[in-house]
């Protein structure tokens, strides 16, 4: 995303009184993000590259 990361837009939804209550399922390839993910309130994550 050209604005902001996955992770960023994440933690700005979350902390959105409004928006704070929508499941929010990440994608990554990276362990360290998807931990962090977790942390923030993801309701799950998919781990890339995604087998079809």
């Amino acid at each position: 995303m050209p604005v902001m990361g996955g992770l960023e837009l994440l933690e700005k939804l979350k902390k959105d009184e409004k928006l704070k209550y929508i499941p929010v399922i990440m994608v990554t390839a990276e362990d360290e993000e998807r931990h962090r993910a977790l942390e923030l309130g993801s309701e799950d994550f998919l781990l890339k590259p995604i087998d079809m």
